[in-house]
């Protein structure tokens, strides 16, 4: 974090009481979730969006479309006609 940078951070914990200088700066640009005794809590404005994003619907879609056609499929398979055409069993 030297410098000011913070690419690819979200969240900021100062510790107090511990040796080591804090950036006043830095943390002034920051928005302040918790402020107690021993540790404070900031996070990072727009550095990780706020819902994180999903797969793709269209795949996803597609998946439990042909899930749910398989397993309707097989339910249905003795009460489909297909059953019906098949050549007899012999018996021996």
């Amino acid at each position: 974090m030297r410098g000011g940078d913070l690419s690819g951070i979200g969240w900021v914990l100062v510790e107090r009481g511990t040796p080591g200088r804090v950036d006043e700066n830095l943390l002034a640009r920051l928005e302040k979730v918790h402020d107690g005794p021993d540790l404070a809590l900031y996070r990072v404005p727009g550095a990780v969006p706020d819902e994180p994003n999903g797969p793709p619907a269209a795949p996803v879609v597609l998946a439990w479309v042909a899930a749910g056609s398989l397993i309707g499929a097989s339910l249905l398979w003795r009460r489909l006609p297909v059953g019906r055409f098949a050549a007899p069993q012999r018996e021996e």
